[in-house]
């Protein structure tokens, strides 16, 4: 028996059971959540089906139908024990498109192709007998989607959708007696409509207000007027009213409900955006919801206003949208004592605290305004600062209570007493040449100023420290950092350059040492922030106007700077990190014409209408355990501010999300230390991500992830260099070879070379009957890898390649063996000699297990192939020149479609198989027979990784997702 540790892949289905109640269907099993005290918690039930779970039904008999592809189920739910009894199972000779619960414990199941089936259940007796079959006569057309009304047989009415665009609508009740056959009634369509330019994929209908909405594959959500008598459908009609566009990749599901008097729609799909549309066709609002993966399906619950999503990593995702029905909390600043003079306005703001906003107006006075409320309006305290600043000020910075304003040479610091309210000027001064642009606080008395030519101080306990940046069209900095004792100094500048200064005792000044050319644009890093330092380097995460984050290596004593790895992130311009969650830092900046809050586990926590990135603006977060945000910002010559909660209720209250690829995983690699305890998992897919987890009771757990490649990444092999360290060679698409060094104890990774093949290699050695010139592709694919290590500096890398070839990258042997023949070829380690073959496959060769043997001589090796084939050869070494085969067997017809995974257990006596027919088995090595036999619920099977853990031989199968899982002893 096989018992199956974790899945994650497509989660199709989702039913509401009641406000603290979710099931979805995941791959084939049932996953129920279930509100416990303050968090929701995840158990996969006993119940499943023997592919994916493409629907689920409930009825309020505490009855369930669940359903997919051909197979159907009826389950019976003891809610006082969460208990869920299966009492009828049956398969259908067609795949269910739809299914709904009639009255009198009666169900219907609509088939593909337009067939009505209506069941008679009894969950005491376990029977559900077929009453009657009733099919659409006039169309046959494959259904993509489909959308059953009414609680009774004489009310249903079946909406469903096709390839061609068209929405058909018939009643099953309105049949008559099939002539050809007896068991089979005929209906007739109502409506044939022309809706879509695309296939349709969802529709929903709301009786109360006689609207429904179609979605489809053009990207559009479309509203519609029902018009129609009580319960005559044959005279009805339908007026398009609207189409909502808000997506970018095809609408897989629409959802249409009600909030009050207001009709809203919800759409998700295979761009991972959740959309909410007001009934005009306007769309109210927008959210990144499955940190990229594609969204199936989603329900509503009305009682909390929260909104449930289910996606292809099959994660439960929900969204609390209290506050988007609701009024946000805007405001506009005017305060009356400018009122009377249109001219002055305020220039630039600033919080002081949680409570009081300082700004300055364009006739420079200083004006502070307080607020004992959650809001900030023209009734409040709002005073003209007695300080006078007599010159125009080009930058406001705030330090706790330390206020600098900078401007033309000058500088001056003023301390705020919160208590007495007032303001005391302690520095005022002019101190350098031109326009002061830039200003750093590090602490009270501490602080970098920049002028508009490039002139820096530095000013620490009073001492002064001048220095220049380099010449260029605007040479001032944006973002500094103090390091070692204070002295390295590293700074970003207008260039999006990151600049590493050494400080001189002697001259008390900075050299410039060392420069990281183009991190961030134009407009240069926002922030830079220390991740760890100690006596001899430090790790910085530099932030800014780039969807990026970077992590760059300070060498103390070299005084150089290494970028080692940059993550991609969903924020366009990073303003701020703060820590707000133990193990995920929350990322404020601006996406488009929004201010946003994000962090990794949880996605966009916030997003704020503000018409994009502003030069001026400010934000408080509150102290209290609520996390409120107040933005402020300068719009039109307006002080805008929202007031707005900056956690999501719903969106913490469910487990983490489980941050698998996005696309197909195409390889998986073991890498095992069992003195150091250490199980690590690398993966790479589709989606240019390569990912490093730790393997855990139940399942994977994700450290982090590499964004090296440019595209698709197909082989992975890791080498030890040492404890808790190694390296990671992987390869892919655009004929790109990356080397990365781990360290999975600190989570510190990076880049040694990022390679990429081109005309200009040095030399080429080549298979025979290869052409003798190398011609570059750029859509080469890397297909496969291995490394042989030399020394600890030393390791040749072989690499097998889509275009045939064989190279040689900086003087290290690489090796293309593409044996779309069927054959297994041996090489020596120079690639001289093809020393021996094996016809293995009547085509291509698409899995390769190997195991060797060092005291027996032998090599084993499974492999799969095109043919549908699997094929076993072990070969033995008797002398140094001689091969003998020592068993082989090819079995054709265990599966059914292309072998694409094999791998063969630590022991040597055991494989494993699997197919694109999602069929596994286990294979007694010697004798060539099955031993154990399942069907796995991952479409697109690439591969099957093993290793031992806790006694046992542990699986994962991987493709659109993947399946952890073992053996039964």
């Amino acid at each position: 028996m096989v018992e199956i540790i974790e899945t994650v892949t497509d989660a199709i289905a989702i039913k509401l059971l009641n406000k603290n109640t979710v099931i979805t269907g995941k791959g084939n099993e049932l996953h129920l959540y279930k509100r416990v005290d303050e968090a929701i918690v995840e158990n996969v039930l006993n119940v499943k089906l023997s592919n994916k779970i493409h629907g689920i039904e409930y009825y309020n008999s505490n009855v369930l139908l669940i359903y997919g592809e051909m197979e159907f189920i009826l389950v019976r739910w003891r809610n006082d024990c969460d208990a869920f009894d299966e009492f009828y199972r049956a398969q259908l000779s067609d795949w269910i498109s739809g299914a709904v619960f009639l009255d009198n414990d009666q169900i219907a199941l609509l088939t593909a192709h337009s067939v009505v089936l209506r069941f008679q259940y009894d969950w005491k007796e376990g029977a559900c007998d077929l009453l009657e079959r009733v099919t659409c006569a006039d169309d046959k057309s494959t259904l993509y989607c489909t959308h059953l009304y009414g609680s009774v047989w004489e009310d249903l009415v079946v909406f469903s959708g096709n390839a061609f665009g068209e929405l058909l609508i018939w009643q099953p009740s309105l049949n008559q007696i099939n002539e050809n056959k007896e068991n089979l009634k005929n209906s007739f369509l109502l409506h044939r409509i022309n809706a879509h330019n695309g296939v349709i994929f969802s529709i929903d209908y709301n009786a109360r207000n006689e609207m429904l909405i179609t979605t489809s594959d053009d990207r559009a959500l479309k509203w519609w007027k029902v018009k129609k008598d009580e319960h005559n459908w044959s005279t009805s009609h339908l007026q398009s009213l609207a189409s909502s566009y808000g997506h970018v990749a095809r609408v897989f599901r629409g959802l249409i409900f009600m909030e009050g008097a207001e009709v809203y729609a919800a759409s998700v799909g295979e761009d991972s955006y959740f959309c909410l549309w007001l009934s005009n066709g306007e769309l109210l609002f927008k959210r990144y919801q499955q940190h990229g993966a594609v969204i199936w399906n989603l329900a509503y619950d009305s009682d909390t206003r929260t909104v449930y999503t289910v996606g292809s990593c099959g994660n439960l995702i929900a969204y609390d949208l209290k506050d988007v029905f609701k009024q946000h909390m805007k405001l506009l600043l005017k305060p009356k004592i400018l009122s009377k003079n249109t001219v002055e306005y305020i220039a630039k703001i600033k919080f002081l605290n949680e409570h009081e906003l300082l700004g300055i107006t364009s006739k420079n006075r200083l004006i502070k305004m307080q607020s004992n409320r959650r809001d900030f309006a023209d009734e409040q305290k709002c005073h003209v600062i007695e300080e006078t600043i007599n010159f125009k000020c080009t930058v406001m910075e705030i330090y706790k209570n330390s206020i600098a304003l900078a401007g033309y040479k000058r500088l001056v610091i003023l301390l705020y007493n919160e208590i007495s309210q007032q303001f005391r000027r302690i520095y005022d001064a002019e101190i350098l040449e031109s326009v002061i642009r830039s200003f750093v606080f590090f602490d009270s008395c501490k602080y970098l100023i920049c002028d508009d030519q490039g002139n820096c101080m530095l000013m620490r306990d009073k001492i002064k420290c001048f220095f220049d940046l380099p010449k260029s069209k605007e040479p001032w900095l944006t973002a500094g950092l103090l390091l070692n004792g204070e002295q390295i100094l590293l700074i970003s500048n207008r260039q999006g350059h990151v600049l590493l200064y050494k400080y001189n005792e002697e001259e008390n000044t900075f050299s410039l040492k060392h420069t990281l050319k183009n991190l961030h644009g134009n407009l240069g890093a926002t922030k830079l922030t220390p991740i760890f330092v100690n006596e001899s380097k430090a790790l910085v995460c530099s932030s800014g106007h780039k969807s990026c984050l970077n992590r760059i290596l300070v060498d103390f004593q070299e005084y150089v700077m290494k970028l080692c790895t940059k993550d991609n992130i969903p924020v366009a311009w990073v303003e701020d990190v703060v820590q707000l969650f133990k193990h995920s830092p929350v990322l404020l900046g601006f996406n488009d014409n929004h201010f946003v809050a994000w962090s990794k586990n949880y996605g966009f926590l916030l997003q704020i209408p503000c018409g994009g990135g502003h030069r001026c603006w400010d934000y408080v977060i509150s102290k209290t355990e609520e996390k409120y945000i107040t933005l402020a910002f300068i719009q039109n010559k307006n002080v805008v501010i929202y007031y707005h909660p900056l956690y999501n209720e719903a969106l913490l209250l469910l487990p983490t999300a489980k941050q698998w690829h996005t696309s197909s995983c195409n390889i998986m690699e073991i890498y095992q230390r069992d003195d150091l305890n250490l199980n690590i998992v690398i993966t790479g897919g589709e989606d240019n991500l390569i990912k490093i987890h730790n393997i855990c009771e139940k399942g994977l757990k994700e450290k982090f992830e590499l964004h090296h490649h440019i595209s698709n990444i197909r082989t992975i092999r890791a080498a030890a260099v040492k404890d808790y360290e190694f390296f990671i060679f992987s390869g892919g698409g655009r004929a790109q070879l990356s080397i990365t060094r781990l360290n999975v104890q600190n989570n510190h990774r990076e880049e040694l070379i990022n390679h990429t093949i081109r005309n200009s290699e040095v030399s080429l050695k080549q298979l025979p009957n290869n052409k003798p010139d190398y011609n570059y592709e750029p859509e080469t694919r890397l297909m496969a890898l291995d490394i042989l290590k030399v020394d600890d500096s030393y390791y040749k890398i072989y690499v097998g390649c889509s275009d045939g070839y064989l190279q040689v990258i900086k003087e290290e042997n690489c090796v293309i063996v593409g044996c779309t023949d069927g054959g297994l070829k041996f090489f020596n380690t120079v690639l001289s000699e093809c020393i021996y073959k094996i016809k293995h496959h009547q085509s291509g060769i698409n899995a390769l297990a190997v195991h060797y043997n060092a005291a027996t001589r032998s090599v084993k090796m499974l492999s799969g192939g095109d043919d549908q084939a699997i094929c076993y050869t072990e070969l033995g070494f008797p002398g140094d020149s001689e091969w003998k085969i020592l068993n082989k067997f090819s079995r054709s017809y265990w599966h059914t479609a292309q072998v694409t995974a094999a791998c063969i257990l630590p022991s040597g006596l055991y494989g494993i198989t699997g197919s694109l027919d999602q069929n596994i088995y286990k294979i007694n090595l010697k004798k060539g027979e099955i031993l154990e036999r399942f069907h796995s619920c991952i479409a697109d099977i690439k591969g099957v990784s093993c290793w031992h853990y806790k006694t046992k031989d542990h699986f994962l199968i991987y493709g659109c997702g993947y399946q952890m899982f073992c053996f039964d002893d």
